[in-house]
This record gives C-alpha cells, sequence and structure tokens, in this order.
C-alpha cells in the first residue's frame, strides 16, 4: 500500500491524493488532470486541493495498534486495493457507508446523531481533532502540517475555544475590572 511508509522508524501514512466522486453527468466539466486514477462507479483518486494537502501523518502506538488491526481483517477477507481504507469488497468506501459507521461511532460513546437537531458530520472530527491538539499545546505549524492546512487562518477556522481557557479570561477580566470582592 503505498499510503503507508516509515519515518524516523515510526510508521506514517501518506496523504497524496483525495477519493472524489464525480458522477458522469459533471465528468465533462470537472478539471480531471494527469494524475487522477478512475476507480469506477464514478469514484476518481485526485491530487489534493492545495499543495498542503500532501502530508505524512505519524502513527502514534495506539493508531499502529488499530490499523493492525484493520489491515489483519483485510487479509481476513482477502482484500487487496492498493487504497488503505476499503469495503470488504476493496472498493472505495461511500458517503452512505461513511455515515453508517460514523453514526455507530457516535452511539458508543453515548450520541445520537441528529437526535437534537444538529446532524454531526465525520468532517467534524477534524475540527475537534484540531482542537484537541490546540489545547495538547501542539505547534501551530505542526498542526498545519497534520490538518493539510497551508496557513494559520485557515487553520483558525477548525479551532474551537477550549471552556476552561475562556473562564480563565472571564475571570481575568472581572478580576482586572474589580467586578469581585
Amino acid at each position: 500500500m503505498d499510503e503507508l511508509t516509515t519515518l524516523n522508524g515510526r510508521r506514517a501514512l501518506v496523504i497524496d491524493h483525495q477519493l472524489q466522486r464525480i458522477p458522469d453527468s459533471r465528468k465533462a466539466d470537472w478539471p480531471l488532470g494527469e494524475d487522477v486514477t478512475d476507480l469506477g462507479n464514478g469514484f476518481w483518486l485526485c491530487p489534493p486541493k492545495t499543495d498542503s494537502g500532501e502530508r505524512i501523518v505519524v502513527l502514534d502506538d495506539v493508531m499502529c495498534g488499530a490499523l493492525d488491526e484493520w489491515l489483519a481483517i483485510r487479509r481476513q477477507k482477502g482484500v487487496d486495493s492498493p487504497m488503505l481504507f476499503v469495503t470488504g469488497r476493496g472498493t472505495p468506501i461511500d458517503r452512505r457507508i461513511e455515515y453508517f459507521h460514523w453514526d455507530k461511532a457516535l452511539l458508543r460513546i453515548g450520541i445520537v446523531n441528529g437526535e437534537d437537531g444538529v446532524r454531526l458530520r465525520p468532517h467534524s472530527a477534524r475540527h475537534t481533532a484540531d482542537t484537541l491538539f490546540a489545547n495538547a499545546g501542539v505547534p501551530e505549524s505542526a498542526r498545519l502540517a497534520l490538518m493539510g492546512h497551508s496557513d494559520a487562518a485557515m487553520d483558525n477556522v477548525y479551532l474551537h475555544a477550549d471552556t476552561e481557557a475562556l473562564l480563565k479570561a472571564s475571570e481575568g477580566a472581572t478580576g482586572a475590572l474589580r467586578l469581585t470582592d
């Protein structure tokens, strides 16, 4: 699999293409270049939208363990595909399958997707991850590289306020204004 590599002794994912669903009706309008692969059924493997979209994500031990489990399942099912994340038949994972598994994962942590009128999308996980990285003190340059963002302005769209940090700011302002005893 071209998506796996080793970097300084650590396993990593190489992200240098993205899956696009391009229906036949839109194919003529789509700017398909030389570096695209028709995977069939309207799926195309295309370069990322920007240069910063090409990146390497180093995996920690927990993610390596999960990846090993996934690879074992693939071997057991006889899946042969150059792509890492595919169905049991080796075909790309479409939106319907992605949402099915996303909703199941949310249920495992006690969230019924859409129950309160808000529908969480898998893309929401990118916002959560970036916020967790920032709250953990991951330097901005590393967050940009992990997220595939070209600049901090784009990264800021993904960051969400840390409640504790907001509380400290509020308490600091209250103290500065001497609104408390």
